[in-house]
């Protein structure tokens, strides 16, 4: 008796949807993505990478010049373009100064900016202090 191959019906929900290439496939059944938050301001701004419910600092920067925010966000686009060829993060939260979170939209690549999951133009967090930043991104960022 020959053997034959049975296939499944296909589901009508999936009609039209995009089948995802293997750099989408997430690794593991329930792999949860991996979020960074960047806290960006005119004097610094810092990446945070959030797991487990927990904040931790994944990188620090400070502009060339002061004042220059154009520069600055050209700078931190051009890293958050790096780290996503490297694989680094799947989404990203930006906390920004007003001016800050201009500058870095005129500025930003699609393979960055698809990632982006959530803005806020808040001009008092980015200049906060690591710890009262942590927990104020903590009480944000619930997901």
């Amino acid at each position: 008796m020959p053997l034959i191959e049975k296939t499944a019906p296909e589901d009508p929900n999936l009609k039209g949807r995009k089948k995802m290439d293997e750099k989408q496939r997430p690794s593991g059944r329930n792999r949860m993505p991996r979020i960074w938050v960047l806290a960006a301001g005119s004097a610094q701004a810092r990446v945070f990478g959030k797991s487990a419910g927990h904040l931790r600092k994944v990188a620090e920067f400070t502009p060339d010049a002061p004042g220059n925010c154009d520069g600055f966000a050209r700078k931190l686009s051009l890293w958050l373009e790096e780290s996503v060829k490297d694989d680094a993060f799947d989404r990203l939260v930006i906390v920004a100064s007003a001016e800050m979170l201009d500058a870095l939209r005129r500025c930003m690549e699609k393979p960055v900016y698809t990632r982006i999951i959530a803005e806020t133009g808040r001009d008092d967090l980015p200049e906060l202090g690591e710890l009262a930043l942590r927990q104020q991104l903590s009480e944000m960022l619930w997901f």
